[in-house]
């Protein structure tokens, strides 16, 4: 028989019930407790566990064998200051809510809990995380809200299968670079710090759909914000910020809050997202808003608030989607006070009002054509980048061309269309280009003459029907990030290898069926490739050893090993595996 021990009510004040419910169900909470340490049952609560038992075949008594190790862990709402090195005997520890207590130390053993996916250290005394904690490369929600941290490491960019981060309310007044490479990452709140800038790094976080960067100190954003074409919902509120982001590329983007700050221009309203639902630029010092309003034809919601508006487009009246435009503590003059009181209805119909001097509706649409395209002209004039997306269209309008004829174009994006070949026209902006879009098309192939297109940086070409790249692509030695998913792909194409300054290669939903370590490994700068959902069958360990990959998709491919658990534990998990094969 077994030896049996009971701990003799030893649980640091604890009940001996409420420690034995836990063993059962794998969670134990202790929140609101007034607990100024926590009670060495709780860091030994499965280490004890059948030591010195004996068997009970009664059913009724906490058996070993029956125990479920320890996996969430609520101790919220005291008045904890240290997370000790004892956080180590929790192995199989998933989630940890420590949220609203003194902590100022987090101890590095926590680095060892590898199974951790949801960390909530809010409201806390915390200065810094160690870069142990970093190395958890399943966590997938870390929140760090309201501490006491002034930086964040750089080794940061390790927690690659993080979803959600909340750094909002501390004192931090720069990001790492290396957030670039939480290419996971959908929700990021910076809200409430000291920054001054945002990393270059951030607009290759794809998949970020909500950014929270209000209540800082911001005068710019990055270039190429545009790239994060997954971001819904955008907050900049509360900044220093002189003008509106160009943004025309977040093609999901449906608000964009960004009162409070110093923008005295709306500037170009084709540098702003096609699907925008919401506009809140109130509190800043915008003078005019451009009749090329009218082309933002999912609108829903506008606030103007204590803005310096004297009036207001007539095309804003044609906008049917718009349902509320707030005026308050603008110097209205062109509109009656009593149509203003009357609501966003009364005064769309005033401005309605203003475009029915023609009776001819067809004039009518003419005249809103018109002013769309002197939209897209400014566009051209003032952000350098052409935006044809979205149009179904079997060929780009030559007068689309003829205004972009001198215009030193740095980004084209002609993505939703139908077209099956590159426009020539390209070609007039050859010294200038650097971002060429022709995802969602019917491209089957790509001319030789995209060779001429020698400052390209950004190639994407997703969702067409390509299987091949013509080498005069080589041709385009400043490419660093080639997109190819959902074409028809057997290979990567040779050509690839020949881009010594590529940092991304994405060709995922292919059918792909190798991976050519080789030639991966002369591309130096290589820091991110995705090769999943396609044919692989084999992931050669030498992969392990390119150094310069952060990023590593293979999920979806038909190899056996590395397993499916591996590949969930990210990047360097996968990397470490493969070293280990190695022979």
């Amino acid at each position: 028989m077994f030896n049996h021990r009971r701990d003799g009510g030893k649980s640091g004040g604890l009940p001996e019930a409420l420690l034995k419910q836990a063993r059962g169900s794998g969670q134990l909470n202790i929140s609101g407790r007034s607990l100024g340490v926590i009670p060495d049952s709780v860091w030994r609560i499965n280490l004890d566990a059948g030591h010195g038992q004996v068997a009970d075949l009664s059913g009724n008594d906490d058996t070993w064998w029956s125990q479920l190790e320890l996996s969430k862990l609520f101790i919220a709402s005291n008045e904890l200051t240290e997370i000790p090195d004892d956080i180590e005997h929790l192995t199989a520890l998933v989630s940890l809510d420590a949220h609203d207590n003194a902590i100022t130390v987090v101890s590095p053993k926590i680095g060892t809990l590898i199974e951790l996916k949801n960390i909530n250290f809010g409201s806390n005394k915390i200065k810094e995380i160690s870069v142990e904690m970093c190395g958890l490369h399943n966590l997938a929600v870390l929140h760090l809200e309201h501490n006491a941290m002034t930086t964040l490491p750089d080794a940061l960019g390790d927690l690659v299968a993080l979803v959600e981060l909340n750094i909002s309310n501390n004192s931090i007044v720069h990001l790492p670079d290396s957030i670039g490479h939480l290419q996971r990452l959908r929700k990021f709140n910076a809200s409430k710090n000291g920054l001054r800038d945002l990393p270059n790094s951030l607009k290759r976080l794809h998949e970020l759909q909500d950014l929270d960067a209000s209540w800082n100190k911001l005068c710019g954003l990055p270039v190429g914000m545009s790239a994060l074409r997954g971001l819904v919902r955008i907050d900049l509120r509360y900044n220093a910020l002189k003008e509106l982001p160009d943004l025309s590329r977040a093609v999901q983007l449906c608000e964009i809050q960004i009162g409070f700050n110093r923008i005295v221009s709306v500037g170009d309203v084709r540098a702003m997202p096609p699907g925008l639902k919401v506009l809140d630029i109130r509190d800043n010092k915008v003078a005019e808003l451009p009749a090329s309003f009218a082309i933002l034809r999912s609108l829903e919601r506008l606030d103007l608030t204590n803005n310096d508006l004297s009036g207001l487009p007539a095309e804003l009246g044609a906008i049917d989607t718009l349902k509320s435009i707030v005026l308050d503590g603008n110097p209205i003059r062109s509109i009656r006070r009593d149509v203003i009181a009357r609501g966003t209805m009364a005064v769309k119909e005033h401005l309605r009002s203003k475009l029915e001097v023609d009776p001819d509706e067809h004039a009518h649409a003419a005249h809103v054509a018109v002013q769309a395209d002197r939209a897209v002209l400014e566009a051209l004039r003032t952000t350098k980048a052409l935006n044809f997306s979205g149009q179904q269209a079997d060929a780009v309008p030559a007068s689309v061309w003829a205004d972009a004829d001198g215009a030193d174009v740095a980004s084209v994006v002609l993505s939703k269309n139908r077209l099956t070949t590159l426009p020539a026209e390209l070609a007039m902006f050859s010294a200038t280009l650097t971002s060429l879009d022709v995802s969602q098309n019917r491209l089957c192939a790509l001319p030789p003459t995209i060779s001429h297109l020698t400052a390209l940086v950004t190639l994407d070409c997703r969702w067409n029907q390509l299987s091949s790249l013509p080498t005069e692509l080589a041709a385009c030695s400043h490419l660093r990030e080639v997109l190819l998913s959902a074409n028809r792909f057997n290979v990567l194409p040779s050509v690839v290898y020949q881009l010594r300054e590529l940092t991304a290669i994405v060709a995922s939903d292919n059918q792909i069926s190798e991976i050519d370590v080789d030639n991966l490994a002369s591309l130096e700068q290589i820091s991110c490739l995705d090769l999943s959902n396609n044919a692989i069958g084999k992931v050669p360990p030498e992969l392990g050893f390119i150094e310069s990959i952060k990023s590593l998709e293979l999920q979806g491919n038909t190899f056996k090993v590395p397993r499916p658990a591996i590949l969930a534990k990210g990047t360097p998990a996968v990397m470490d595996y493969l070293r280990s094969r190695f022979a």
